[in-house]
């Protein structure tokens, strides 16, 4: 999940979107005690769920299936709606970046919006959620499985 991660991080860096910061949970995690640049984009893990593609004869194969989210941030605003609709905007350009990408075809599958929400308003400022998740066909694999 970290090298996925990472490697979204990279993209979106690499795509110009119009943030100030594209940063992982760590930066996040600071928010409070460290002034980030906004409007802001964070890549954090949502979770990992993982199902056998194959079990028995020796052999047991797990398909993992990564979801992460994308935090879109940006500062409050006094003239009524006009971060609302930056934020949105925001939002849709990650989307349009991100939805049907691969980094590498080999290990992961496309990556699919799944959800999106409102996360939260307070501080200065809003922040709005999307969901994507993606799977890894061969995740785990074991052999030699009694």
């Amino acid at each position: 999940m970290i090298l996925l991660l990472d490697l979204v991080i990279a993209r979106l860096k690499a795509a110009n979107l119009g943030f100030r910061a594209v940063e992982s949970i760590e930066a996040l995690a600071d928010l409070e005690t460290v002034a980030v640049a906004r409007p802001a984009c964070f890549v954090l893990p949502a979770s990992t769920d993982y199902r056998a593609t194959q079990a028995g004869g020796g052999l047991l194969n797990m398909e993992a299936t990564e979801r992460l989210d994308i935090v879109v941030m940006v500062d409050g605003a006094l003239k009524l709606g006009r971060r609302q609709n930056e934020m949105m905007a925001l939002a849709a350009a990650v989307i349009d970046e991100l939805f049907g990408w691969t980094p590498d075809r080999n290990v992961w599958r496309p990556l699919e919006p799944e959800a999106a929400r409102l996360l939260g308003v307070g501080g200065g400022r809003a922040s709005y959620l999307v969901r994507f998740r993606t799977v890894s066909p061969t995740a785990l694999r074991k052999t030699g499985v009694i």
